[in-house]
């Protein structure tokens, strides 16, 4: 019976796999080499199939444990504390809650936990060990209370080494007292008639059982709070307002529906106060509005903060919002104990570290979309300035010339516009461009036909044959790897002679000596830039000279910059930010492998595991994206009600090794996809004869066919288990290289040589095959790439058939 009042008087905590995250009688074992034994004995008395004073009987006559090991389980747990059980527990005393531990653990080591936690040993129950009496030095007496060789000779007669233990001591504190029971095993469940509240603790161990007759079904510490705690009582602190966000979003079960609203609504303005947001610029009123109009959000705008100011002040926030004009770096985001979102109210993330927010469990996101309209009309803006020469016939003007035949221009209705990347900008730009009357191509190997026939825009294959047709050249590409100096010397001598040149994508896409020399020579008419590789450029000695030539024109990063788009990013992320705060969307995130309403923690393994094989078939593919026919078989239970966020990781992993890497999350990479053409075709299945829980991806391509399987091992380990006809146990992480040879002696030691030669260290060597003297696979885990020169030599190898390398 729950009650109808919340506010409790005592709280009584299981230890093991509740107060801290290991079982100590299965740690005593692994000292002493019996763990599988006495692990599999432990699950079944917590699982209630055999009675637990069997249990205690049967593990201690095994163990026979000394002093000093007990010692030594004491201290394994301290060191493996439960997140937040510090900082609950101190809650509940400084509300005059008492706290008691009750535990079917040995008392010396769970005393070693009360300790920690400022629980009087008074308030711990556990089982007691009785020694024998060899004697020992005075000092080994003082530190083990005891000779540290003694031997155990038997438990104490206590109820907690009997099944129905813990319902006596449950029963007689509580007597008098509103008490409530946390813990994760069927022995803590056989207790809930004795107290007031049971909760079951999932955070660790996930019992069945336990979640089925639990009255609250918790797996964060953090989300008793709330229901302990009365509404007079509840404090303004950080783990209070995670408990009852985990209530409020769902994720603590609360089995009667009435209860859980009384906890909510009695603690509404503690929920109004969960989210404290650092705006640190200005992102617009219409933002500000909407953050403060939040009724769980509380709102400091503090747009002047030095660097030294905001490492001080981001440890009080869950959010921060920035523009272009502030780094978090490593340092900040070390010093952001409680940030939940760092979110750029722009396109770009390159002042945000997005390795470091990661590390620190904040999500980066920014707002790819908002600016897409004012960026196309600038760049169309450039573009007409530039042909009609408009910024140097007004500096003329100004200068009191009237000087007509200087600025002779040129039309652009029926020249030919070349857009070097076919997405939302440039899609928008073509779509504009036709009203002038131009003929569009353009050049994306991402885009399907399909998608430039929609838009009457003619794709090429190749961008030199863009760069040789067109008369005017816009970029709207991402900077990376494979695009940076994408327009050098040697693209534009295939440039036709006067063609002009704009760019509003990226500084960097260009290279500035080459687009200096063919500007000055006349082999380009015109330059349009509104992004550098160093911003602002003035000291960047090549960008500097472009800019003092007559026939060209820069503006200071002007794309995003209209009142419209100012306006739209301020309100798209301050929606973007509180929704992801409050949980029920993650729209924009650029780290965070999460598919909405998926417990992420449950299925992250195998998400990593879709995403890696993804990845995998992608780089070892031949032919466009959009010519692949992707099928993907999920063989067993556990994995058939999670295939969508499977696939959408799917395609993440494929998508991030072809686009640059903020571009692809686990939200947008289902779009990304569709706008590319790539169609992923889904199917369920039993558990295949070899693993019961198994992804099979399969790809066709006009040139060739390739299956690629993988599994989890232990649960947690992503392996890849098949490639093509070949099994496996291949480890895919970081640099791989992947040779297919003939099964002959002498192949493995040539690589590994040639490897070490070049300075390449082998990680880890997987070797597979169909039959012996048949077909091998080497699946090679690098520390670092192979150069270029080393896989040439590879593949001349006589024995060698192909050769790749991926990175995962």
């Amino acid at each position: 019976m729950i009650g109808r009042h919340l506010g409790f008087q005592r709280v009584i905590f299981d230890c093991d796999s509740t107060l801290v995250t290991i079982e100590g009688i299965d740690e005593l074992a692994r000292l002493k080499g019996m763990a599988t034994r006495i692990a599999a004995l432990t699950e079944r008395a917590m699982n209630g199939e055999i009675p637990l004073e069997q249990v205690y009987a049967e593990r201690l006559a095994l163990l026979q444990p000394t002093r000093a090991e007990l010692a030594e389980i004491g201290r394994v747990y301290r060191r493996n504390l439960v997140a937040d059980a510090r900082e609950v527990v101190a809650t509940l005393q400084s509300a005059n809650v008492e706290v008691f531990i009750v535990s079917g653990g040995l008392l010396r080591a769970v005393i070693d936990v009360a300790r920690e936690l400022n629980i009087p040993e008074a308030n711990v129950r556990a089982v007691p060990v009785e020694f024998d009496q060899l004697r020992g030095a005075w000092w080994q007496y003082w530190r083990y209370g005891g000779n540290p060789d003694e031997q155990y000779l038997a438990f104490a007669p206590t109820p907690l080494a009997e099944s129905s233990g813990k319902i006596a001591i449950a029963r007689a504190l509580s007597a008098g007292a509103r008490t409530m029971l946390v813990g994760d095993g069927v022995t803590d469940l056989a207790a809930k008639s004795a107290v007031r509240l049971f909760i079951g603790f999932g955070g660790v161990a996930r019992r069945d059982a336990v979640i089925e007759g639990a009255d609250v079904f918790i797996e964060r510490l953090s989300a008793l709070l709330p229901l302990a705690l009365a509404r007079e009582n509840a404090p303004a602190s950080r783990v209070f307002a995670i408990g009852l966000r985990e209530i409020a979003q769902g994720r603590a079960i609360i089995k009667d529906r009435a209860f859980k609203q009384r906890v909510l609504s009695a603690h509404a303005k503690g929920m109004m106060e969960m989210f404290r947001i650092l705006v640190a610029e200005d992102i617009g009123v219409e933002g500000i509005a909407i953050l403060r109009a939040a009724p769980d959000a509380q709102v400091d705008v503090q747009t002047g903060l030095t660097r030294d100011a905001l490492i001080a002040r981001i440890g009080e926030y869950d959010a921060v919002i920035i523009r272009s004009g502030t780094q978090l770096d490593a340092d900040v985001f070390a010093a952001a104990k409680r940030l939940k979102v760092a979110a750029r109210a722009g396109v770009g993330l390159d002042n945000i570290d997005i390795a470091a927010a990661t590390r620190a469990g904040a999500m980066a996101m920014n707002v790819p979309e908002a600016n897409t309209i004012a960026a196309a009309e600038h760049a169309l803006a450039l573009m007409l300035a530039l042909c009609r020469n408009i910024p140097q016939a007004n500096a003329s003007m100004r200068a009191g010339k009237w000087d007509r035949k200087s600025f002779i221009g040129a039309q652009v209705n029926e020249k030919i516009l070349g857009i070097v990347g076919l997405g939302r900008v440039g899609a928008m730009v073509a779509a504009r461009a036709r009203a002038f009357g131009m003929s569009i191509i353009a050049f994306d190997p991402y885009v399907p036909a399909e998608t430039a026939h929609a838009l009457r825009v003619e794709l090429v294959e190749q961008i030199d044959e863009l760069l040789a047709r067109a008369d005017i050249i816009t970029l709207h590409v991402q900077l990376t790897n494979e695009t940076r100096n994408l327009i050098g010397a040697g693209q534009i001598a295939q440039m036709k002679p006067g063609a002009r040149i704009i760019n509003t994508a990226r500084g960097g896409l260009i290279d500035a000596v080459a687009l200096y020399a063919a500007l000055a020579s006349g082999k380009l008419a015109g330059a349009a830039l509104d992004v550098f590789a160093s911003e602002p450029p003035f000291d960047d000695a090549p960008t500097a000279r472009l800019m003092q030539l007559p026939n060209v024109i820069a503006t200071p990063h002007l794309g995003a910059s209209t009142a419209e788009a100012q306006s739209d990013v301020a309100t798209q992320i301050a929606h973007q930010v509180l929704d992801a705060l409050r949980g029920t969307s993650y729209r924009n995130v650029v780290n965070l492998p999460f598919a909405e309403g998926v417990d992420y923690r449950a299925i992250a393994p195998y998400l990593s595991l879709a995403e890696k094989i993804g990845a995998l078939q992608i780089q070892l593919a031949r032919g466009r994206p959009n010519e692949l026919q992707i099928q993907v078989a999920y063989h067993g239970d556990e994995i058939k009600q999670r295939v969508k966020p499977l696939t959408v990781a799917l395609l993440k992993g494929m998508l991030t090794p072809i686009l640059s890497e903020e571009q692809v999350n686990y939200v947008n990479a289902p779009r990304l996809a569709e706008e590319r053409g790539i169609l992923v075709q889904q199917a369920i299945f039993p558990a295949t004869e070899d693993y019961a829980n198994v992804i099979i991806c399969r790809v066709s391509s006009p040139y060739e066919k390739r299956l690629i399987a993988g599994t989890l091992f232990a649960r947690t380990q992503p392996r890849i288990v098949r490639l093509d006809d070949i099994p496996m146990d291949a480890l895919p992480f970081g640099y791989a290289l992947i040779v297919k040879s003939r099964d002959a002696p002498g192949v493995i030691g040539k690589l590994g040589t040639r490897l070490g030669s070049a300075g390449v260290n082998i990680a880890e060597y997987r070797l597979g095959r169909d039959v012996a003297g048949g077909t091998a696979l080497s699946f090679i885990t690098l520390d670092s790439p192979a150069p270029e020169s080393v896989l040439t030599e590879v593949r001349a190898f006589p024995e060698v058939i192909e050769v790749k390398q991926v990175r995962f």
